[in-house]
Protein backbone atom coordinates (compact mmCIF):
# COMPACT_ATOMS: atom_id res chain seq x y z
CA UNK A 1 0.00 0.00 0.00
CA UNK A 2 1.22 3.46 -0.76
CA UNK A 3 0.89 6.32 1.60
CA UNK A 4 -1.66 8.33 -0.35
CA UNK A 5 -4.09 10.67 1.37
CA UNK A 6 -7.67 9.46 1.17
CA UNK A 7 -8.92 12.73 -0.30
CA UNK A 8 -6.37 12.51 -3.12
CA UNK A 9 -7.42 8.94 -3.85
CA UNK A 10 -11.11 9.89 -4.08
CA UNK A 11 -10.29 12.95 -6.17
CA UNK A 12 -8.51 10.88 -8.82
CA UNK A 13 -11.14 8.14 -8.81
CA UNK A 14 -13.90 10.74 -9.32
CA UNK A 15 -11.91 12.41 -12.08
CA UNK A 16 -11.57 9.13 -13.97
CA UNK A 17 -15.25 8.21 -13.70
CA UNK A 18 -16.68 11.60 -14.71
CA UNK A 19 -17.06 12.15 -18.45
CA UNK A 20 -14.95 14.83 -20.07
CA UNK A 21 -17.13 17.95 -20.00
CA UNK A 22 -15.52 19.66 -23.01
CA UNK A 23 -15.51 16.60 -25.29
CA UNK A 24 -18.46 17.74 -27.42
CA UNK A 25 -17.02 21.25 -27.69
CA UNK A 26 -13.59 19.86 -28.61
CA UNK A 27 -15.09 17.79 -31.42
CA UNK A 28 -17.06 20.78 -32.67
CA UNK A 29 -14.06 23.11 -32.60
CA UNK A 30 -11.98 20.52 -34.44
CA UNK A 31 -14.72 20.14 -37.07
CA UNK A 32 -15.06 23.91 -37.59
CA UNK A 33 -11.29 24.29 -37.82
CA UNK A 34 -11.04 21.59 -40.49
CA UNK A 35 -14.22 22.73 -42.27
CA UNK A 36 -12.63 26.12 -42.90
CA UNK A 37 -9.32 24.60 -44.03
CA UNK A 38 -7.42 25.61 -40.88
CA UNK A 39 -7.95 29.30 -41.59
CA UNK A 40 -9.98 30.12 -38.49
CA UNK A 41 -8.41 31.24 -35.23
CA UNK A 42 -10.09 31.23 -31.84
CA UNK A 43 -11.95 34.50 -32.46
CA UNK A 44 -13.63 33.34 -35.66
CA UNK A 45 -14.36 29.91 -34.19
CA UNK A 46 -16.00 31.59 -31.20
CA UNK A 47 -18.20 33.63 -33.55
CA UNK A 48 -19.07 30.48 -35.51
CA UNK A 49 -19.99 28.61 -32.33
CA UNK A 50 -22.24 31.46 -31.21
CA UNK A 51 -23.89 31.48 -34.64
CA UNK A 52 -24.60 27.77 -34.19
CA UNK A 53 -26.28 28.45 -30.84
CA UNK A 54 -23.51 27.61 -28.37
CA UNK A 55 -22.88 30.07 -25.56
CA UNK A 56 -19.13 29.87 -25.13
CA UNK A 57 -16.41 32.24 -23.96
CA UNK A 58 -13.47 33.06 -26.23
CA UNK A 59 -11.02 32.16 -23.47
CA UNK A 60 -12.47 28.67 -23.24
CA UNK A 61 -12.19 28.23 -27.01
CA UNK A 62 -8.58 29.43 -26.90
CA UNK A 63 -7.74 27.01 -24.07
CA UNK A 64 -9.30 24.07 -25.92
CA UNK A 65 -7.54 24.99 -29.16
CA UNK A 66 -4.20 25.11 -27.34
CA UNK A 67 -4.86 21.70 -25.79
CA UNK A 68 -5.71 20.25 -29.20
CA UNK A 69 -2.72 21.94 -30.84
CA UNK A 70 -4.87 23.89 -33.30
CA UNK A 71 -3.36 27.09 -34.59
CA UNK A 72 -4.08 29.12 -37.70
CA UNK A 73 -0.78 29.28 -39.57
CA UNK A 74 -2.17 30.21 -42.98
CA UNK A 75 -2.16 33.95 -42.34
CA UNK A 76 0.82 35.74 -40.95
CA UNK A 77 1.89 39.34 -41.29
CA UNK A 78 3.85 38.46 -44.41
CA UNK A 79 1.22 36.33 -46.11
CA UNK A 80 -1.74 38.70 -45.73
CA UNK A 81 -0.95 42.38 -46.07
CA UNK A 82 -3.26 45.36 -45.76
CA UNK A 83 -5.45 45.90 -48.76
CA UNK A 84 -7.82 48.85 -48.98
CA UNK A 85 -9.74 47.50 -51.98
CA UNK A 86 -13.48 47.68 -51.23
CA UNK A 87 -14.86 46.23 -54.44
CA UNK A 88 -15.75 47.75 -57.78
CA UNK A 89 -16.53 51.45 -57.75
CA UNK A 90 -19.80 53.07 -58.74
CA UNK A 91 -20.65 52.80 -62.41
CA UNK A 92 -19.81 55.97 -64.40
CA UNK A 93 -23.25 55.85 -66.03
CA UNK A 94 -24.78 56.13 -62.56
CA UNK A 95 -22.73 59.27 -61.86
CA UNK A 96 -23.74 60.80 -65.18
CA UNK A 97 -27.38 60.12 -64.33
CA UNK A 98 -27.04 61.82 -60.94
CA UNK A 99 -25.23 64.85 -62.32
CA UNK A 100 -27.76 65.30 -65.11
CA UNK A 101 -29.45 68.75 -64.99
CA UNK A 102 -32.94 67.25 -64.94
CA UNK A 103 -32.17 65.27 -61.77
CA UNK A 104 -33.19 67.07 -58.63
CA UNK A 105 -31.99 66.48 -55.09
CA UNK A 106 -35.66 65.94 -54.20
CA UNK A 107 -35.56 62.73 -56.23
CA UNK A 108 -33.36 61.21 -53.55
CA UNK A 109 -34.94 62.52 -50.35
CA UNK A 110 -38.68 62.84 -50.93
CA UNK A 111 -40.55 59.61 -50.23
CA UNK A 112 -43.20 60.24 -52.87
CA UNK A 113 -40.63 60.37 -55.68
CA UNK A 114 -39.41 57.10 -57.04
CA UNK A 115 -35.92 56.19 -58.13
CA UNK A 116 -36.07 54.21 -61.35
CA UNK A 117 -32.83 52.74 -62.62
Amino acid sequence: MTELPESTYHYHIAKKTNPHKDKELEDLIQAIFEEHKERYGYRRITIELRARGYKVNHKRVLRIMRQLGLQCLKFTNRSRRYNSYKGPGIDPLYWSWISHPSTSIKDFFMPWNRLIF
